[in-house]
């Protein structure tokens, strides 16, 4: 449902696919989706050994490519960063 949502809906600009089945399966039928909408630049595997988590080697960095940097908190709070 995210990959069909995040293909479909302009509003959706990134989205984070997490696989708990077959990865490579997975990813392979997820890849094949991507490139049928002309969009293999917009997925990326971020496999790392470790178990259920999230590793944060590529999923910062692939936010910021495609949603740019977090608008000010409006609060007067700081901003998060990762």
């Amino acid at each position: 449902m995210t990959i069909w949502t995040a293909l479909t809906d302009d509003r959706m600009k990134a989205a984070e696919i997490i696989c708990y089945s077959d990865l490579w399966a997975c990813f392979g039928q997820a890849k094949a989706i991507y490139g049928a909408a002309s969009a293999a630049d917009r997925l990326e595997l971020d496999f790392f050994p470790s178990e259920h988590g999230w590793g944060g080697n590529k999923s910062v960095e692939f936010f910021r490519r495609w949603l740019g940097e977090a608008p000010a908190p409006q609060d007067g709070s700081k901003p998060v960063h990762c």
